[in-house]
């Protein structure tokens, strides 16, 4: 299904996605860290 998509809209979702899990990873990675830290206390 992904080979009929034109091959610039691949790269154009390809480029959002990463961006966006970037930021998601480290949006979790702050709250991971955030609540360790509440526990280990």
């Amino acid at each position: 299904m992904l080979g009929t998509l034109p091959i610039n809209l691949v790269a154009e979702v390809n480029a959002r996605g990463e961006r966006y899990f970037h930021l998601t990873c480290a949006a979790t990675g702050h709250v991971w860290h955030y609540t360790a830290q509440k526990q280990a206390l």
